[in-house]
């Protein structure tokens, strides 16, 4: 079985807001939305924003975070399928 995933395209309109203790909320102006991101949630943004893939992204959530999931894969995947289906990426 194989771990591929999509990997989504942050709206260009989409702005980062970054608050207190790493964590910051994802704004769309089309809509007035808002939604909040944990450290983990902001790392995820900020690579997808640099077009890293799911290597990618996974590497950089090592290099930073100690004590992972051991199912890292599959909350990134989860974290992608969130931000398309609340509007703030679109599906890769």
């Amino acid at each position: 079985m194989t771990n591929q995933i999509s990997i989504p395209t942050p709206g260009s309109q989409i702005s980062l807001r970054e608050e207190f203790d790493d964590w910051a909320l994802l704004f769309n102006p089309d809509t007035g939305k808002a939604v909040g991101l944990t450290p983990t949630g902001v790392t995820i943004w900020k690579s997808l924003n640099e077009g890293k893939d799911l290597n990618g992204i996974i590497a950089t959530i090592q290099d930073e975070y100690e004590n992972l999931p051991e199912d890292l894969t599959e909350d990134v995947k989860n974290f992608c399928d969130q931000i398309v289906r609340l509007g703030y990426a679109q599906a890769g």
